[in-house]
Protein backbone atom coordinates (compact mmCIF):
# COMPACT_ATOMS: atom_id res chain seq x y z
CA UNK A 1 0.00 0.00 0.00
CA UNK A 2 1.00 3.21 -0.98
CA UNK A 3 0.86 6.05 1.63
CA UNK A 4 -1.97 7.54 0.56
CA UNK A 5 -3.86 4.09 1.42
CA UNK A 6 -2.47 3.67 4.01
CA UNK A 7 -4.32 6.80 5.23
CA UNK A 8 -8.10 5.47 4.50
CA UNK A 9 -7.73 2.07 5.19
CA UNK A 10 -9.23 1.81 7.78
CA UNK A 11 -12.28 4.19 6.83
CA UNK A 12 -15.63 2.22 6.75
CA UNK A 13 -16.37 1.33 3.33
CA UNK A 14 -12.59 1.72 1.53
CA UNK A 15 -11.63 -0.44 -0.74
CA UNK A 16 -9.26 -0.40 -3.22
CA UNK A 17 -11.07 -3.02 -5.09
CA UNK A 18 -13.84 -3.18 -7.91
CA UNK A 19 -17.64 -2.88 -7.35
CA UNK A 20 -18.53 -6.73 -6.12
CA UNK A 21 -15.22 -7.72 -4.78
CA UNK A 22 -15.10 -6.43 -1.61
CA UNK A 23 -17.17 -3.75 1.10
CA UNK A 24 -14.33 -2.55 2.39
CA UNK A 25 -15.16 -3.37 6.17
CA UNK A 26 -12.27 -5.77 6.67
CA UNK A 27 -9.81 -3.35 8.03
CA UNK A 28 -12.70 -0.76 9.44
CA UNK A 29 -14.25 -3.44 12.14
CA UNK A 30 -10.20 -4.18 13.18
CA UNK A 31 -9.70 -0.88 13.63
CA UNK A 32 -13.31 -0.47 15.16
CA UNK A 33 -12.91 -3.31 17.47
CA UNK A 34 -9.17 -2.30 19.04
CA UNK A 35 -10.29 1.08 19.57
CA UNK A 36 -13.35 -0.33 21.60
CA UNK A 37 -10.91 -2.44 23.68
CA UNK A 38 -8.33 0.58 24.16
CA UNK A 39 -5.70 -0.46 21.88
CA UNK A 40 -5.07 0.68 18.25
CA UNK A 41 -4.03 -0.32 15.00
CA UNK A 42 -0.60 -0.17 12.97
CA UNK A 43 -0.05 -0.68 9.39
CA UNK A 44 3.09 -1.22 7.90
CA UNK A 45 3.76 -1.36 4.04
CA UNK A 46 6.01 -1.82 1.42
CA UNK A 47 5.14 -1.64 -2.83
CA UNK A 48 5.16 -4.25 -4.21
CA UNK A 49 6.23 -6.36 -1.07
CA UNK A 50 3.27 -6.45 1.30
CA UNK A 51 1.22 -5.04 4.15
CA UNK A 52 1.62 -6.10 7.72
CA UNK A 53 -1.38 -5.09 9.82
CA UNK A 54 -0.62 -5.07 13.84
CA UNK A 55 -3.96 -5.03 16.38
CA UNK A 56 -2.27 -3.90 19.35
CA UNK A 57 -4.54 -4.20 22.84
CA UNK A 58 -3.92 -3.04 25.86
CA UNK A 59 -3.01 -5.42 28.91
CA UNK A 60 -5.60 -6.09 31.39
CA UNK A 61 -4.90 -6.80 34.70
CA UNK A 62 -6.70 -9.86 36.32
CA UNK A 63 -9.66 -9.40 39.29
CA UNK A 64 -8.26 -10.91 43.07
CA UNK A 65 -9.46 -14.15 43.12
CA UNK A 66 -11.92 -13.19 46.02
CA UNK A 67 -13.75 -10.41 44.00
CA UNK A 68 -15.14 -12.06 40.86
CA UNK A 69 -15.83 -9.59 38.20
CA UNK A 70 -19.36 -10.07 36.86
CA UNK A 71 -19.26 -10.29 33.22
CA UNK A 72 -22.31 -8.20 31.46
CA UNK A 73 -22.91 -8.62 27.50
CA UNK A 74 -24.37 -5.15 27.40
CA UNK A 75 -24.96 -5.33 23.47
CA UNK A 76 -27.01 -8.62 24.10
CA UNK A 77 -28.66 -7.30 27.13
CA UNK A 78 -30.60 -4.67 25.01
CA UNK A 79 -33.92 -4.43 23.76
CA UNK A 80 -34.67 -6.87 20.92
CA UNK A 81 -35.82 -3.50 18.45
CA UNK A 82 -37.57 -3.78 14.76
CA UNK A 83 -35.01 -1.97 12.42
CA UNK A 84 -35.66 -0.65 8.94
CA UNK A 85 -32.16 -1.94 7.20
CA UNK A 86 -31.86 0.71 4.16
CA UNK A 87 -28.88 -0.36 1.65
CA UNK A 88 -28.41 -0.25 -2.01
CA UNK A 89 -24.79 -3.28 -1.91
CA UNK A 90 -26.41 -7.10 -1.39
CA UNK A 91 -22.94 -7.76 0.05
CA UNK A 92 -22.96 -5.15 2.82
CA UNK A 93 -27.17 -5.48 3.54
CA UNK A 94 -26.28 -9.52 3.62
CA UNK A 95 -23.89 -8.67 6.51
CA UNK A 96 -26.08 -6.16 8.15
CA UNK A 97 -28.99 -8.03 8.46
CA UNK A 98 -27.16 -11.52 9.48
CA UNK A 99 -25.44 -9.17 12.46
CA UNK A 100 -29.29 -7.71 13.26
CA UNK A 101 -30.50 -11.12 13.80
CA UNK A 102 -27.86 -12.26 16.10
CA UNK A 103 -28.31 -9.67 18.05
CA UNK A 104 -32.06 -10.28 18.26
CA UNK A 105 -33.56 -7.60 15.90
CA UNK A 106 -36.13 -8.18 13.89
CA UNK A 107 -35.75 -6.14 10.54
CA UNK A 108 -37.76 -4.91 7.40
CA UNK A 109 -35.42 -3.93 3.91
CA UNK A 110 -36.27 -0.92 1.76
CA UNK A 111 -35.22 -1.92 -1.82
CA UNK A 112 -35.86 1.18 -3.95
CA UNK A 113 -35.43 4.99 -2.65
CA UNK A 114 -38.89 6.40 -3.45
CA UNK A 115 -40.07 3.57 -1.35
CA UNK A 116 -37.50 3.90 1.50
CA UNK A 117 -39.37 7.75 2.64
CA UNK A 118 -42.47 6.15 2.55
CA UNK A 119 -42.13 3.56 4.35
CA UNK A 120 -39.67 4.62 7.15
CA UNK A 121 -42.20 7.18 8.02
CA UNK A 122 -45.12 4.41 8.60
CA UNK A 123 -43.11 2.68 11.24
CA UNK A 124 -44.22 3.10 14.70
CA UNK A 125 -42.09 5.35 16.82
CA UNK A 126 -40.51 2.33 18.93
CA UNK A 127 -38.56 1.59 15.49
CA UNK A 128 -34.94 1.87 15.22
CA UNK A 129 -33.56 2.75 11.77
CA UNK A 130 -29.92 1.30 10.77
CA UNK A 131 -29.13 3.10 7.02
CA UNK A 132 -25.37 2.21 6.13
CA UNK A 133 -25.39 4.05 2.53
Amino acid sequence: MDAATIARAVEPFFTTKPPGEGTGLGLSQVYGFARQSGGSVEIESVVGEGSTVSLLLPVVEVAPSGDPAVKVDHIRAQTPSRVLLVEDDPQVAELIEAMLSDLGHTRSSAPVASTRRSRAWSRTRTSNWCSAT
